[in-house]
């Protein structure tokens, strides 16, 4: 697969390149799989219309993907509680893809639950928890707070899951429990009583699957591109 990335196509000439690439590589375009990377989505975007228009030979790829990531980089913003997000990769994406003529459309690709770009963990970091969950255009955040208190007192810790995951449970937009196996990992935390509460990757996993299944179901849902 060849990740391209949306700078580098709008500031360069990409036929020789590219030509001399597969050549090297003795591959031909019906051999390979095409990704325009945006990386973090930004309020000022190359339009993908511009962007396929200097793509060489763009219908002979095997596949042609557009990424791009517009989850926040962490919650540290966000104060403890309900918050939503605008998931401006998918309505980008829609808006210049589905029901356009453009002169190949491309599939849809994000960075789910995760920004955009690499960013290296922070040492002894001490996350929140918190859960994401994807709805049908935005992110619902449930903020928790550290799950180390800096107090000398025990603060609420993993618990704060559960609490969240309560909350989650009895809104109008919860998915239900048989949606994924990520929400039935929520509906049963919402119902736990004891410990063990989860951890970061066990909580980030069931937004994933979540997430990775409610963007299938969306895209399959699309009568028409």
């Amino acid at each position: 697969m060849d990740g391209t990335s949306s700078k580098e196509i709008l500031e360069n000439d990409l036929k020789t390149p590219v030509g001399d690439l597969l050549e090297k590589m003795n591959l031909t375009e019906r051999s390979v799989d095409l990704l325009i990377d945006y990386g973090r989505l930004e309020e000022e975007h190359a339009a993908v219309r511009d962007l396929l228009e200097r793509i060489p030979n763009l219908q002979l790829w095997r596949s042609l993907t557009v990424a791009s990531g517009a989850f926040p980089k962490d919650l540290q913003s966000f104060r403890p509680g309900a918050h939503l997000i605008t998931r401006a990769d998918w309505l980008n994406w829609r808006s210049q893809v589905v029901g356009q003529k453009l002169p190949r459309k491309p599939s849809f690709a994000d960075y789910s639950i995760q920004y955009g770009e690499y960013v290296e963990p922070v040492d002894n970091c001490n996350p929140s928890a918190s859960i994401r969950y994807t709805l049908d255009d935005q992110w619902l955040i449930m903020r928790g707070e550290a799950l180390r208190s800096k107090k000398k007192e025990n603060g609420p810790g993993s618990a704060q899951w559960v609490a969240n995951a309560i909350l989650l449970r009895d809104r109008d937009d919860f998915f239900g429990e048989k949606f994924s196996d990520g929400d039935a990992y929520i509906f049963r935390m919402s119902t736990k009583t004891s410990r063990p509460y989860g951890s970061p990757m066990t909580w980030i996993r069931a937004g994933l699957n979540h997430h990775l299944t409610a963007v299938s179901r969306q895209i399959a849902g699309l009568s028409a591109l």
